[in-house]
């Protein structure tokens, strides 16, 4: 939706105050195929990128990677968005299981928006 908005040149108001690990949906479905390969039914992996950063610098990275204007990025804290039950600030996750069990190395936000990139043609 982001990169969509910023094609459009639409202004789009990223929050501040949330932290993330972002992760590319690629590694998820490999995490979700490998746990069934592995027979994990019942467990629960925290299947999260390697980096924790605030949505604000996610945004800034998308800009960079898909060649997009930041400047139409407008930075908010959360209170600007309404919302309909409180949620936590930080919501990065330890991925210390999905490594050792699962044997996968989170990846970057920047290896991940890569992937993201050469997938929607963008190269």
């Amino acid at each position: 939706w982001l990169i969509d908005r910023l094609t459009k040149k639409i202004k789009t108001p990223i929050v501040t105050d949330i932290y993330n690990n972002f992760l590319w949906a690629g590694q998820a479905a490999d995490a979700v195929w490998i746990s069934l390969k592995l027979n994990q039914f019942g467990q629960i992996f925290h299947i999260a990128g390697r980096d924790c950063l605030r949505r604000f610098d996610f945004a800034q990275k998308v800009t960079q990677i898909f060649t997009l204007k930041s400047h139409l990025l407008t930075p908010v804290a959360s209170s600007y968005f309404t919302q309909i039950a409180p949620r936590s600030k930080n919501t990065c996750f330890k991925t210390v299981k999905m490594e050792n069990v699962l044997h996968i190395k989170p990846l970057s936000v920047n290896a991940g928006l890569r992937l993201m990139k050469v997938e929607k043609g963008h190269t």
